[in-house]
């Protein structure tokens, strides 16, 4: 087979396994295999995150990504290489969302915005807009994996440093949560006196004998586990339309991403623009989520995709479908970034980590369904942007009934969820 290098200038997998007439589905196949192994993952390290602290759970998704990362490389065959792309997907969310769940719990109302949605409005925009450049130069697709999984092998080296330091400063909402009452305290004790507060042995007791009793009382009335969600039908509405809420978000990002590539342009430089937009889409976050509130900015956001997306379906042209897919990717960028640290407020510490691998398994299968919604277009012209804005108002809808969470302290126990 001879290819043509105009569109994409480097081997890939593909054309080194000739996957195209009656084995164009391989290439598919793999890719739905890698999102099926990011659901196992969700639930997988989720749970870990509950049970054995965030930093672990943090550092095993990394370390999957690096075995799938480097077994990827070496792939010579569909099978080998679909088996490595599992071992990567294990990864895809809790390889962040371990950490950013640890980060939110263990800052103030006053900087948990501007913490939490740091990484995500420069730190991904950025690094995804030079990963096209980064492929181009590398010029071949083994190289370019072994490329973006060499960060992730510093980061598992740095591994015992990350785990003494954060097990021993800042991972005292946990320790608290699971019973740990005298590890939390020394936490406490030594935050107190690294900035300066003076509190008398009697105070530090009585927090002592308050935190001894909460997690008494709780362990006395329920156990720390996912199925608490089904115990109390105010906690499975929440989580259910937590899940819901994230679903649509998930499937509104990728039917825009995708639909961004219908730009008559070059992919690689659509593909970096399409993820600069979420830079302003992050930065608008930062200076108003904490001003107007979670539900607002979220209600909002869903609202403009709705709207941009009913006038595509009504107004033709060549470049309507691209430029609203444009502006509903900054929208669903701020659903994204508010919505992130949304979610993280409104469950419990306790339960946390496997409350939040329910819900981004449930943006996977948004994602999942994603390029079905997209291929709907060979049905029906407009049907992805009409399912884009029927998803929007229900999403703006269902939201409505959610708590809000500005300026609330994080829920640490169930009980503490359940009076949001």
């Amino acid at each position: 087979w001879i290819y043509d290098r105009a569109l994409v200038p480097y081997p890939t997998i593909a054309t080194e396994n000739n996957w195209v007439c009656d084995r164009l589905g391989l290439g598919t196949i793999s890719l739905t295999v890698y999102f099926v192994a990011s659901l196992v993952g969700c639930l997988l390290f989720g749970y870990i995150a509950d049970h054995c602290g965030r930093v672990w759970s943090f550092f095993l998704a990394n370390l999957s990504a690096v075995v799938g990362g480097v077994l990827t490389a070496l792939s010579n065959e569909f099978y080998f290489f679909t088996a490595s792309r599992f071992v990567t997907g294990l990864s895809l969310n809790y390889c962040f969302t371990s950490i950013y769940i640890l980060t939110i719990e263990n800052v103030g109302i006053r900087y948990r915005t501007l913490v939490g949605n740091a990484a995500l409005t420069f730190a991904f925009p950025f690094g995804g807009a030079v990963m096209p450049w980064i492929a181009i130069w590398c010029n071949h697709w083994r190289i370019f994996d072994i490329a973006i999984t060499a960060p992730i092998v510093l980061l598992i080296a740095m591994a015992p440093l990350f785990i003494i330091f954060i097990n021993s400063h800042i991972y005292f909402r946990w320790l608290l949560s699971v019973g740990k009452i005298d590890k939390g305290m020394q936490v406490l004790r030594r935050a107190a006196k690294i900035s300066g507060k003076n509190i008398s042995d009697e105070v530090w007791a009585g927090v002592r004998r308050c935190y001894a009793q909460q997690h008494a009382d709780q362990q006395t009335e329920e156990t720390h586990s996912f199925l608490e969600f089904f115990k109390r039908f105010r906690r499975f509405c929440v989580l259910a339309i937590l899940s819901f809420f994230w679903l649509i978000g998930a499937l509104i990002y990728d039917v825009c991403s995708r639909s961004i590539f219908l730009l008559p342009h070059d992919s690689f430089i659509i593909f970096s623009l399409s993820m600069l937009t979420e830079v302003p889409g992050g930065v608008v976050p930062l200076l108003l989520v904490d001003r107007l509130g979670r539900k607002p900015m979220v209600v909002v956001s869903l609202s403009v995709c709705a709207l941009s997306s009913f006038i595509a379906v009504v107004v033709q042209g060549k470049w309507v479908a691209p430029t609203t897919a444009i502006i509903n990717r900054f929208a669903v960028t701020i659903v994204f970034n508010v919505g992130e640290q949304w979610v993280a407020e409104i469950l419990p510490t306790v339960v946390r980590g496997q409350g939040m691998a329910v819900i981004n398994l449930c943006g996977c299968t948004g994602s999942l369904l994603g390029p079905s919604i997209v291929y709907g277009e060979n049905l029906f012209l407009q049907f992805p942007m009409l399912t884009v804005a029927i998803l929007s108002v229900i999403g703006g809808l269902i939201v409505l009934v959610l708590p809000e969470t500005m300026d609330v302290v994080l829920p640490h126990t169930l009980e503490d969820a359940d009076e949001l």
